[in-house]
C-alpha cells in the first residue's frame, strides 16, 4: 500500500509558453532546479531521476543527458513513456523507488521545446504517427481527430452538444488565468471556443490543448523524512493504472478507458 508512505517534497516549473532558443534538456534543468530549491534540497541529494520522453532531442537516453547537464550522480534512472499519463506513471514509480530503498531522493521532470524546437507543422506531422502505423496514420488521422471519434460518440450517446464542450475549454482557461506561469492568460468565452476554426469536427481550435515550451519537475521522498523540510509536504494518498489500448481502432468502447478504472483504484486505496 503506497498511502501516506510517500510524499513530494517540492514542486518547480520552467518558464512556460513559446520559450526561443531553450532547449528541452535547459527548460526540464530549470523546472528540476526550482523542485529542488522547493524542496530546501541541493544537487547532492538526489540519487535517482526519471524523465518522460522528448520529442525535440536526439538522445537515447534523455534522464542520463539530464543527469550529465546538471551534475547529477544517480543509484537509479529510468525514461518512462506513457504519452499524457508519463508523469502520473512516473509518480507512481518514484514513490516505489524510495520506499523499497532503490532511491533515496527521486527527481521526477517531464518537458520539452515543441513550440520553438518542432513549429506548428512539424507537431502536426509527430502527433499523427501516434496513430496506428498501418489502419490509422495511411488514412490522415491525427491525435485530435481520435479524440473528435471520442466526442461525437458522447454527444450521440448522452446529448451533449458543442457548448458542453466549450465549457470544459473555458473552464481550464479561467483555472490559466490565475497562475502567473500559464501559457495563455486572457479570458476566453463560450462564443469564443465556438467561433474558433474547425480542427476536427466536433471540435474546435480551443478544444484543443496548447503546443508549448514547457518542463514540469516534483521532488519525492519517503514520508518519514517530511520533518526535515522546510515546509509541510504533499502526500501520496492514492494511486491507480489501468491499460486498456493503444490505438483508437482497438478500444473496447469509445465511452470508457482506463481512466476511470485506475481512479476508482485511487479513490480505493485513498480511502
Amino acid at each position: 500500500m503506497l498511502r501516506n508512505r510517500a510524499i513530494v517534497a517540492g514542486v518547480g516549473e520552467s518558464r512556460i509558453g513559446k520559450v526561443p532558443g531553450v532547449s528541452a534538456l535547459e527548460l526540464c534543468a530549470e523546472a528540476a532546479r526550482h523542485a529542488i530549491a522547493d524542496a530546501g534540497l541541493g544537487l547532492r541529494d538526489i540519487d535517482a531521476l526519471l524523465t518522460a520522453y522528448t520529442m525535440t532531442e536526439p538522445y537515447p537516453v534523455f534522464y542520463g543527458a539530464l543527469a550529465e547537464f546538471m551534475g547529477l550522480e544517480l543509484r537509479y534512472g529510468a525514461e518512462l513513456t506513457a504519452g499524457g499519463g508519463s508523469s502520473g506513471v512516473m509518480i507512481v514509480d518514484a514513490a516505489l523507488a524510495v520506499m523499497s530503498g532503490r532511491a533515496s531522493v527521486v527527481l521526477v521532470v517531464s518537458g520539452d521545446s515543441r513550440a520553438s524546437g518542432m513549429g506548428r507543422d512539424n507537431a502536426v506531422a509527430a502527433l499523427a504517427a501516434w496513430g496506428h502505423p498501418y489502419y490509422e496514420s495511411p488514412y490522415g488521422g491525427f491525435i485530435p481527430a481520435y479524440y473528435a471519434l471520442i466526442a461525437r460518440r458522447y454527444m450521440h450517446e448522452y446529448g451533449a452538444t458543442s457548448e458542453d464542450l466549450a465549457r470544459v475549454a473555458v473552464t481550464q482557461r479561467d483555472a490559466a488565468c490565475r497562475h502567473p506561469n500559464a501559457h495563455m492568460r486572457s479570458p476566453l468565452t463560450i462564443e469564443q471556443v465556438l467561433a474558433s476554426k474547425p480542427i476536427a469536427d466536433p471540435l474546435r481550435m480551443f478544444d484543443c490543448c496548447l503546443i508549448s515550451d514547457a518542463a514540469g519537475a516534483i521532488v519525492v521522498m519517503r514520508a518519514e523524512r517530511a520533518a526535515d523540510l522546510p515546509r509541510k509536504p504533499v502526500y501520496l494518498l492514492g494511486v491507480g493504472e489501468y491499460f486498456t489500448h493503444e490505438h483508437i481502432l482497438a478500444a473496447p468502447s469509445l465511452l470508457e478507458s482506463g481512466a476511470a478504472r485506475s481512479a476508482q483504484a485511487a479513490y480505493a486505496m485513498a480511502g
